[in-house]
Parts: C-alpha cells; sequence; structure tokens
C-alpha cells in the first residue's frame, strides 16, 4: 500500500494508485519528482500514476505502464501522456521518499487516493508518497497462479503449462 500526504497535511493510504494531475482537465502539466532528496527528472504531461503491485493492472497498465508482480516490493511511477516520449515508466524500491513537486505557474494540482478519493486542490506544497506501513492480505484460492490469471484477464495467449 501507498501512504500519501500533501505537504504536512495527515496521510491517506492507498491500495491501488495514487494519481497527481493538473485540476484542469485540459491543461498540460510540469511536475517535478524528487527520489531521497535526489532529482528524478520534471515531466511535461498530463499527470503521474504511482502504483503498488496491486494496482498495476488497473490505470497504470492503461496509461502504459509496467505490469508489476504482487510479490514485488516496488512503486512504479508512470507518466500519462508525457510530452517527451523518452518519458517512461520507472521502479523505485519500496522504502524511497518520493517528493511531487508542481512547477507550473498559476496551476493547481489535483491529488487523488485509488481512483475514489481527493485530497483536494494543491499549489504550493509537495505531495509526498512513500510505501505504507499497513498491509492489506488478500485472500487467495487454492491453486492461484497469477499468470495464469493476468494471461485470462489480459487475453494473452496461453501456453502448454496451463493444460499440463
Amino acid at each position: 500500500m501507498l501512504k500519501c500526504a500533501i505537504g504536512s497535511a495527515p496521510a491517506e493510504v492507498a491500495l491501488n494508485d495514487v494519481l497527481v494531475k493538473a485540476a484542469e482537465n485540459s491543461r498540460l502539466i510540469r511536475l517535478e519528482v524528487v527520489a531521497d532528496g535526489q532529482l528524478v527528472t520534471d515531466y511535461l504531461c498530463d499527470g503521474l500514476i504511482f502504483s503498488t503491485p496491486t494496482g498495476s493492472t488497473a490505470y497504470n497498465l492503461s496509461a502504459g505502464g509496467p505490469i508489476v508482480h504482487p510479490a514485488a516490493r516496488v512503486i512504479a511511477m508512470t507518466p500519462i501522456c508525457p510530452h517527451t516520449l523518452s518519458n517512461r515508466s520507472i521502479i523505485f524500491r519500496d522504502n524511497v521518499r518520493l517528493r511531487v513537486w508542481n512547477r507550473s505557474p498559476g496551476a493547481q494540482l489535483l491529488v487523488a487516493i485509488d481512483g475514489q478519493r481527493n485530497l483536494g486542490v494543491y499549489s504550493g506544497a509537495p505531495v509526498l508518497i512513500s510505501t505504507a506501513r499497513e498491509r492489506l492480505p488478500l485472500a487467495q484460492h487454492l491453486g492461484y497462479a497469477h499468470f495464469s490469471v493476468v494471461r485470462a484477464k489480459l487475453k494473452w495467449s496461453g501456453g502448454l503449462a496451463d493444460k499440463a
């Protein structure tokens, strides 16, 4: 799970993803991403998706991001329609501390948790994202096979291993 806070405000927890985008739908936004105090880059894009492995097959995948195995302890960051074609998804280790700064003068950010809860509209404070301490154990039926489910849901071709 992810933890997200705006500046010094109390943090919210996300199971799937955190979305950072321009509050105005039709506006590109310049977002600067810092990981553990080091500049990653700045993005001119429609927004950024920060995803857990669980959320990697949702909005993140639709935006061209990677499918992350559920046992991986990572955070995936995927830019939405980046202006620079070389801007691609980045996978961060689980204990990274991410800061996202709005670098578009006059623009405001909308931060959404799991596509359900908006944290509000902000302009000056950084968006802080990290792995949450909370864990959510998910029940799986006996014989669960991650890639078998992925193949079925994404209509990928199956292999002979499924028939063995």
